[in-house]
């Protein structure tokens, strides 16, 4: 039953496009990046994504949505078939095609753009003035999934006869390809081909043509390579391959060696029953790698088991004898000396087994005189598994006088290949500045600890930054030039906006004749203007005609009612708006309420709710 259609050739033409929009797939959802967001409900786009199936294939956006904290904005479409309004509206006796997925091979590799690649014959020059023949490369991967780029060449022989293909691999990052060690003066055929992420790899390629080779050319009065004359070439020749036969027989002398001590080794690496992962130096910190959960605190050497128990090599655990203590030898060195003393310890250590190696070094330079006291500590350590590597240096330097200590401690570490740090914290009686710089695989981090930041001319050193209160402050800053959408703040002081707020919503409620509130947001003003933006977006049913009423509040008092008519679904539609109000200083609630107006038949849901307040200075 259609509402409201009186005449039968509309009831066909409706009903015929119910049934061809029912033969619509859908939802497609896309996230997408910021420049999508000005893209609404009811916008038809191509989709061109083949490994989803969808070939270039027209699109009706059915819902957007914005996430203001990535800035990405996540659209969700339905396909459109542009077939099926001739034959809904009667002008074809023929049905559209049934919309579908369009077929993906995930072995049919990236095709070379044309144009992407160029090949040029020529001669490359070395330092010492000689020539080489070589065909050079230069181009760009264009498509992301490409992960080994493939160059080609091969010999002509004459006759439309060719040799063998040579081919060389390289990052898809590379521009430039050199392929060098061919005959001068020939022509060589040239193509690039690329592998994808899934190892499908093209059999073409895109082909280059035919390029000549230059010419070969050696100084006639060479008489040396990199400063060495034949002989003393033949000589260090000689001596690296007798050094090759001393070291491999060394090396089948410790395998031997370590597999014997192999099962005593693994045994001596077990902590409660569970093997040993990673040794840390680290400030306080929390992380986990794999299925190792780690927690390491700065001046902390250690290592941590699966289950969770650690043990910590310090002065306390480090014997420098079978029943004396590191901590144990200093004071009875010092007790030795009296009042002053000196003294300079070092244990180092290195084991390797079949799963892995260790290598640690602990030094130690101390003077004491009295209660003052000066001493600088190393600690480096270098450590490998099947799985995992480590390599971390510790430094200290401190002084201590009548009571008062200070300190300069630096840390370095490299974990695994994916992550680095590098650490300078600086203490006096427990006041800290320090830089710590991380890098890890989804982010990098440079940080300071400070009470302020200076900038200096050689001669005056000027504090733009401070810290007071938990609150970083500038000053004294001049900006010359201020490019629009680069600033991203909550308040800009001296401007236009103070403060500026938003929220978004995606209730279900169904809206009907009662008023129902669907989004409410806060702001603290200090008696400003106040801008208040606003976007209300519905989902109409089939049967939906009427209108939207939406009424904005502010404490409860009505500010705005804005109403829209005529609307018939089945669609997504809105109404939105901007205001401008002036409350008093204090916080205030802005709401929004939505109604259907009477003489509307149908259901209206409400799909997506948005409102941005900003206060306005001037």
């Amino acid at each position: 039953q259609y509402g409201l259609v009186q005449n039968s050739v509309q009831a066909a033409q409706l009903a015929r496009y119910d049934i061809e929009n029912s033969r619509e797939f859908q939802p497609v959802v896309l996230p997408c990046k910021p420049a999508w967001m000005a893209y609404k409900p009811g916008d038809c786009i191509t989709v061109d994504v083949p490994e989803f199936g969808l070939v270039s294939r027209k699109m009706l956006i059915l819902r957007r949505q914005r996430d203001p904290a990535t800035l990405i904005t996540t659209l969700t479409l339905v396909s459109e078939t542009d077939g099926k309004h001739p034959f809904a509206l009667g002008s074809t006796l023929t049905p559209p095609a049934t919309p579908g997925l369009n077929g993906y091979d995930p072995n049919q590799s990236t095709v070379v753009a044309a144009g992407s690649w160029t090949a040029t014959g020529t001669a490359l020059t070395g330092p010492d003035g000689s020539t080489q023949p070589a065909i050079v490369f230069e181009g760009e991967v264009e498509d992301p999934n490409v992960t080994r780029v493939i160059a080609e060449t091969r010999l002509s022989l004459g006759g439309g006869n060719f040799g063998d293909w040579m081919s060389s691999e390289h990052s898809p990052q590379i521009r430039r390809i050199e392929v060098r060690g061919l005959l001068p003066s020939s022509d060589y055929h040239c193509r690039i081909r690329y592998r994808t992420a899934l190892q499908a790899e093209g059999l073409t390629g895109l082909d280059l043509g035919i390029k000549t080779t230059g010419a070969l050319s050696v100084p006639g009065t060479l008489t040396s390579i990199n400063g060495l004359t034949p002989a003393q070439l033949t000589a260090q020749l000689d001596y690296v391959t007798d050094q090759g036969r001393q070291l491999t027989q060394a090396v089948l002398e410790s395998f031997n060696r370590l597999l014997d001590e192999r099962i005593a080794t693994y045994q001596a690496t077990l902590h409660k029953g569970q093997p040993v992962k990673k040794i840390l130096i680290d400030e306080s910190t929390d992380w986990t790698d794999g299925d190792v959960s780690a927690f390491g605190r700065f001046n902390l050497l250690g290592a941590v088991t699966p289950g969770g128990g650690a043990f910590v090599l310090n002065e306390t655990t480090v014997k420098v004898s079978p029943t004396e203590t590191l901590a144990e030898y200093k004071s009875a060195v010092a007790a030795a000396q009296g009042a002053n003393a000196a003294a300079i310890l070092s244990e180092s250590s290195a084991r390797a087994t079949a799963d892995g190696a260790i290598a640690t070094s602990v030094t130690a330079v101390v003077a004491q005189s009295n209660a003052n006291a000066a001493a600088i500590a190393t600690e480096v350590t270098a450590r490998t598994t099947a799985d995992s590597a480590l390599a971390s240096s510790l430094s200290t330097v401190s002084t201590t006088v009548n009571g008062n200590t200070s300190s300069i401690s630096t840390l370095q570490s490299s974990v695994n290949g994916i992550s680095a740090e590098w650490v300078l914290a600086l203490n006096a009686n427990g006041r800290v500045a320090g830089i710590k710089a991380a890098v890890g695989p989804t982010v990098s981090t440079l940080a300071f600890q400070a009470d302020q930041i200076a900038f200096s001319n050689g001669t005056v050193n000027y504090f733009p930054l401070s810290i007071v209160g938990g609150e970083v402050r500038a000053q004294n800053f001049r900006v010359d030039k201020v490019v629009a959408n680069s600033i991203v703040s909550e308040s800009i002081l001296g401007g236009a906006v103070t403060t500026q707020v938003s929220a978004s919503t995606n209730p279900v409620t169904a809206i009907g004749a009662t008023p129902v509130q669907v989004i409410s947001l806060s702001i603290t003003t200090v008696g400003g203007p106040v801008q208040v933006g606003y976007d209300c977006q519905v989902g109409l049913n089939a049967s939906f005609t009427g209108g939207l009423r939406a009424n904005v509040y502010r404490n409860g008092t009505l500010l705005r009612s804005a109403a829209r008519s005529n609307m018939k679904g089945p669609f997504q539609d809105g109404l939105g708006g901007i205001l401008r109000d002036t409350p008093g200083a204090g916080t205030h609630t802005y709401t929004i309420e939505l109604d259907v107006p009477a003489g509307a038949s149908g259901t209206l849901t409400s799909n997506v709710n948005e409102i941005m307040l900003t206060e306005l200075k001037k």
